[in-house]
């Protein structure tokens, strides 16, 4: 029982991230758009209100990945599984943002990427998904 609940939480993990990546996506590509095409109030407001929304569900996100993360705390040690925490870091404020998003003191030439972005499985298709998920 325990081992099921394992790999659903694990896999709540890894969708809670895809989710995260997907949507930090979309709102650097809002930003992008608006700043270079939108010029009328009717078209900002828009705008800000597809961020709203989008903002909401970045939020959701990171609300799931770290119950989901709790979770596998909690489940790690009864089930002796120790490589889960190398690639599912505790998410941090500083790691929730766009791919080519700088931190402050960062330039083009220093910039590193936050973790989410590189680590194993953010280019994961729905079919390497599912057979991860597997065990295949």
């Amino acid at each position: 029982m325990l081992r099921i609940k394992w790999r659903l939480r694990l896999a709540q993990a890894h969708n809670a991230l895809n989710s995260l990546r997907s949507n930090l996506h979309a709102q650097s590509y809002i930003f992008k758009f608006k700043d270079q095409n939108l010029r009328s109030q009717g078209a900002n407001t828009r705008a800000q209100n597809a961020l709203k929304a989008i903002k909401a569900c970045i939020d959701t996100a990171v609300h799931k990945y770290n119950e989901a993360r709790s979770g596998l705390e909690n489940l790690a040690s009864p089930l002796n599984e120790t490589s889960w925490s190398s690639t599912l870091h505790p998410l941090l404020m500083r790691d929730i943002r766009g791919m080519s998003d700088l931190l402050w003191g960062e330039t083009e030439g220093t910039q590193k990427i936050s973790w989410i972005w590189s680590m194993c499985g953010a280019a994961y298709n729905s079919t390497n998904e599912a057979g991860a998920l597997e065990g295949n």
